[in-house]
C-alpha cells in the first residue's frame, strides 16, 4: 500500500499490514495528500497542496517529476483511458482537469460547489463524484463527465470528507468527520 503523511510531509510504501514501512519520497513536499495509482504505467500520483503542484514518482519514489503546476490542488482521481487527471481546489469550490502527460489544457470542469472534499470517477458509466462538505445541506452529488445536470445523491450529511467508489458491487462509501 501506499499513503501520505501530511503531517510530516512523507510518501511511504508497506505492506497492507503496516509491516516494512519505507519512505519513498521525503523531500520538497507541503501536505501530500490524495495519492493514486495508475497501474497501467506503474506511476504514483499526488496533490502536493501547499507547494501548489500535482506530482508523479515511479512505485519506488524514482523519477519523480511535477505534471501540474496548480494553486492549492486536494483530491485526485485519474481517467487514464483519456489521458486526465481530474482534480479539486481546496478552497475554491471548483474541480478540474487537464492532459495527464504534460498538465497541459487545462480546464474547469465545475465551479460553484462549496468545499469539495473528494473526486472520484466512474468512467466507464461516464459520472464524476463529489462531496461538497460545507453546502447547505452538505452531500455528495454526481454529473456526467462531459457536462450535465449535478445529481443529488445523499443530503444532510455532517461532514463528508472522503468517498470511494465500489463500482464492481454499485457502492458509495465515505468518511464523516463531523
Amino acid at each position: 500500500m501506499y499513503f501520505c503523511d501530511n503531517g510530516d510531509d512523507i510518501i511511504y510504501r508497506a505492506n497492507l499490514d503496516g509491516s516494512n514501512r519505507v519512505a519513498i519520497v521525503n523531500t520538497d513536499l507541503g501536505f501530500p495528500a490524495d495519492i493514486t495509482l495508475d497501474p497501467t504505467t506503474e506511476k504514483l500520483y499526488w496533490c502536493d497542496r501547499n507547494n501548489n503542484r500535482i506530482e508523479r514518482a515511479n512505485l519506488d519514489g524514482s523519477s519523480r517529476e511535477t505534471v501540474i503546476d496548480t494553486d492549492q490542488p486536494y483530491y485526485l482521481d485519474l481517467a487514464p483511458p483519456d489521458g486526465k487527471p481530474f482534480w479539486a481546489h481546496f478552497s475554491n469550490r471548483t474541480i478540474y482537469r487537464a492532459n495527464l502527460a504534460d498538465g497541459s489544457n487545462p480546464e474547469t470542469l465545475i465551479d460553484g460547489l462549496t468545499t469539495v472534499r473528494q473526486v472520484k470517477l466512474d468512467i466507464n458509466a461516464g459520472y464524476i463524484y463529489w462531496c461538497d462538505r460545507n453546502a447547505e445541506p452538505s452531500r455528495i452529488q454526481r454529473r456526467p463527465v462531459e457536462g450535465g445536470a449535478i445529481e443529488d445523491l445523499y443530503l444532510n450529511l455532517d461532514t463528508p470528507h472522503g468517498m470511494t467508489l465500489d463500482i464492481p458491487a454499485g457502492k458509495i462509501y465515505w468518511v464523516d468527520t463531523g
